[in-house]
């Protein structure tokens, strides 16, 4: 088979998404979008310089990008839209389920609510389920540098958080 036949093939067929750290997918544009509208100061000046900073050579270039991108991420409304735009451009690629990861203690860190960083993603969770019929989960991940119960001191409420009908506990379980 040659490659196009492939990528054609590839390009239909239904695929799944495991492990996704869905901060990690926050797209240049709506990144500086964010950035101006939460009046967050980035190091980049424009879209532009945002899309060459994408091209990582390495774990720290990736994680330098992945934090400045995190900061913009404020309201409610905002980690709905990440999600959502992940979610609507991964349905686009025929991906019928996704496996999110998603990091409350960035966020916490610098004082946004628990439950802001929660129900945000999660409304975009049960809207794909509903409007794009993909099947997805959701769990926490912990900061590296922090343990397992710096999330449950922190978050006291965290090991029974419930929005819906979706528990996502599964780290504390």
């Amino acid at each position: 088979m040659d490659k196009n036949t492939l990528l054609s093939v590839l390009n239909v067929i239904p695929k799944v998404e495991l492990h996704l750290h869905v901060e990690g997918t926050l797209e240049p544009e709506l990144m500086f979008m964010l950035a101006q509208k939460n009046e967050v100061k980035i190091p980049y000046h424009s879209v532009g310089e945002v899309k060459n900073a994408y091209q990582f050579q390495n774990l720290q270039d990736f994680l330098n990008i992945y934090y400045a991108g995190a900061n913009v991420l404020i309201t409610e409304q905002d980690f709905f839209d990440l999600t959502w735009a992940y979610l609507q451009k991964a349905h686009s690629q025929h991906i019928v389920h996704v496996e999110i990861f998603f990091d409350p203690q960035t966020h916490t860190h610098r004082g946004i609510p628990f439950e802001t960083v929660v129900t945000g993603i999660h409304n975009a969770l049960l809207k794909a389920e509903k409007e794009l019929g993909m099947s997805l989960t959701s769990a926490y991940q912990l900061v590296p540098e922090q343990s397992t119960a710096a999330i449950v001191l922190h978050h006291p409420d965290a090991k029974y958080y419930n929005v819906g009908d979706r528990r996502i506990d599964q780290l504390l379980k």
